[in-house]
């Protein structure tokens, strides 16, 4: 440091001070996961290490062959982990026909009944990818 100063004391033309500058202040290149942290930065999910949300609405119909009922066409994978809960619309009848989801495949879920449902029932699901 005193040698930087000692020069900057002396004098020295533009360029030279410009050198100068540079070495007593290192350039910084500052990255996430090979991104470069310079103005607007787009991370995914992956580069902090989170789960990837996917979020939707199904519609149980009334046709269940052996109280069970698969939707299809869903962006889940058999290995996510899935959340599901009834709409509000039909939090009380999915309780009182006792559905629950019983399993789930690629692009699938599956319904069991409990007891005979006597309508459509709205369901909301979450998913967690990795």
């Amino acid at each position: 440091m005193a040698d930087y100063d000692a020069k900057l004391a002396r004098g020295r033309d533009l360029s030279q001070l410009w050198g100068i500058i540079k070495g007593r202040f290192a350039e910084k290149t500052t990255t996430v996961n090979g991104k470069p942290l310079s103005g607007n930065v787009a991370l995914s999910h992956t580069d902090v290490g989170a789960c990837k949300l996917i979020t939707g609405t199904a519609t149980l119909s009334t046709s269940w062959s052996s109280n069970q009922q698969t939707i299809s066409s869903l962006p889940v994978k058999s290995g996510d982990t899935v959340l599901v809960t009834p709409a509000p619309g039909s939090y009380v009848n999915y309780h009182k026909w006792q559905v629950r989801c019983s399993s789930q495949g690629d692009g699938t879920l599956t319904f069991t009944r409990g007891s005979t449902t006597t309508g459509t029932l709205s369901v909301q699901y979450l998913i967690l990818r990795n």
